[in-house]
């Protein structure tokens, strides 16, 4: 029937062979886990994501200890009886709320709570489809839990709307179970490698890396963590029958383990298609070196038939976190931020409180009533717009002067910039760090601006910034009237006119 347990259902996004090393995260990579984006993004895993954390044991050995097997990350508790129901009906208004009328009694009687749900139309408008991902929220032996599995398909099942009832048990041989958050695309707060270790007698080097997939069916994330020599190998080849046979055939000569398969047609020269297999040495009395099996796969794909166009093998060892836990477009050039920095440049955003970061750059030793007066409406409006004035001037409790890295953390982590350029008596308002931290924030393509005491309009154009192109310099009114709300020349007014176009831009480059 079609609700049974042990009828396979195979839905897998794949993906490559990840480095775990924590010298990679200065140890980071103990407490937290990456996700791979094309992972996360099938099984809605968006930052905050509070997830349940497991960990299987795959066989035991001669002495009946465990072996290691997956680290499984769900929104689903893996101990509860899953019911995922398909349901097909006619598209109309009021389809879905149909569904949910029928199935509230039985849902309510049998404690069925509906843990994920997807809804779609389908069929050129003609049927809607319904996904239910609904977990038992009590205990029910197997014959139970198979009674309700099959009132759910009588219920709902029709001559041309069908229903389908598969029952998923509770993930069997888990040793640990836990909590953890998906936060920028890893698994925070959750020690899983000492999870590990407290349970199996491993080497790190056994978890310093894995290969995941996401079961879009089970809808889980699974950590397969390989042998000692692992790697994953790309192939192009001709796009024709019996290639895939070659292929395999090939790897298995030479004496590797496939841990996952992928075959694509995307990416690759028309015709053609590509084999991404990630393989393990199973057996720890081979002594080959990773240049030896590089070799030896390298030679097993250039004998096969030139018919299925075999190309060059391409074959790497792991990719590192920071590579997959975000997309990236093939024309990006993206700089991250410094590991130096990282921990500072977190504190300067969650200082901001949700509110966007813009950094002031101005003159520090200044302290003419102007300067100070102009400053402080800048940081107002601001504020009254819903931004966080971030700035980098020294702690006069502080005998120490400001450091580059507290200026350079706090420029990574604004969103927009503003060189303010005050006429004051007392210092010159031009200075090397106001060049700098333009240039810092300009290159990194966020929006800029100088805004500069009329006065100085002309020197800035002419002197200060004579070969930039496409420069944003907005000038405010000589005297009394830059403090002045009501006038249209004021600090207040022309801030709040550039903010507003800044804020358009950062919603659109978002």
């Amino acid at each position: 029937m079609s609700h049974q347990a042990d009828t396979p259902e195979f839905m897998h996004v794949l993906g490559e062979l990840i480095d775990l090393s924590p010298e990679l995260d200065g140890g980071g990579l103990h407490k937290r886990l990456p996700i791979p984006w094309y992972q996360r993004a099938p099984l809605g895993l968006l930052s905050e994501t509070v997830v349940f954390v497991s960990l299987q044991y795959s066989t035991k050995d001669e002495n009946e200890q465990p072996k290691l097997g997956d680290l499984i990350v769900s929104v689903i508790d893996p101990t509860r009886t899953i019911l995922r129901i398909n349901i097909r009906r006619n598209e109309a208004t009021g389809a879905v709320d149909a569904v949910f009328q029928d199935l509230q009694p039985i849902f309510a009687d049998n404690h069925l709570n509906i843990a994920l749900a997807e809804t779609v139309t389908t069929g050129s408008r003609a049927n809607h489809d319904l996904s239910l991902t609904t977990e038992l929220l009590v205990e029910m032996n197997d014959e139970q839990v198979e009674a309700l599995a099959n009132n759910i398909q009588d219920l709902l099942s029709g001559d041309e709307e069908p229903c389908q009832v598969h029952i998923q048990k509770p993930l069997d041989r888990l040793v640990w179970l836990g909590k953890g958050v998906v936060r920028n695309g890893y698994l925070c707060d959750c020690d899983w490698h000492s999870a590990i270790q407290d349970r199996f007698s491993l080497k790190n080097e056994a978890i310093s890396r894995a290969v995941v997939y996401s079961d879009q069916v089970a809808r889980l994330a699974r950590f397969v963590f390989p042998a000692e020599k692992a790697m994953t190998i790309s192939i192009e080849h001709a796009d024709v029958p019996g290639a895939l046979d070659k292929l395999t055939s090939a790897l298995k000569e030479c004496r590797l383990n496939l841990l996952s398969t992928l075959l694509r047609r995307g990416g690759v020269t028309y015709g053609n298609a590509s084999l991404i297999s990630v393989c393990e040495v199973e057996e720890t009395s081979d002594i080959r070196t990773m240049d030896e099996i590089r070799d030896e796969v390298t030679h097993a794909i250039r004998d096969i038939s030139l018919e299925f166009r075999p190309g060059v093998p391409h074959i790497r060892e792991a990719r590192k976190p920071q590579s997959v836990v975000m997309a990236r477009h093939p024309e990006d050039r993206v700089i991250q931020v410094p590991q130096r920095l990282r921990s500072s440049v977190r504190t300067v955003r969650n200082a901001c409180d949700g509110r966007t970061p813009v950094f002031l750059s101005r003159r520090f030793t200044s302290d003419s009533y102007r300067s100070r007066q102009v400053a402080r409406i800048v940081r107002d409006v601001l504020e009254d717009h819903g931004f966080e004035p971030v700035e980098a001037h020294p702690d006069p409790l502080d005998e120490n002067p400001t450091t580059i890295e507290q200026v350079e953390a706090r420029l990574w982590a604004s969103d927009l910039g503003i060189v303010l350029i005050v006429d004051s008596e007392d210092v010159d308002p031009f200075s090397g760090n106001l060049a700098h931290e333009y240039g810092f924030l300009h290159g990194q393509d966020k929006p800029v601006v100088f805004l500069v005491d009329k006065p100085l309009v002309n020197t800035v154009n002419s002197t200060f910034v004579t070969n930039l192109q496409g420069l944003v310099v907005v000038s405010f009114a000589a005297g009394d009237g830059a403090y002045d709300k009501d006038d249209s020349q004021s600090v207040e007014v022309k801030l709040s006119e550039w903010l507003k176009r800044a804020g358009e831009r950062l919603k659109k480059d978002t």
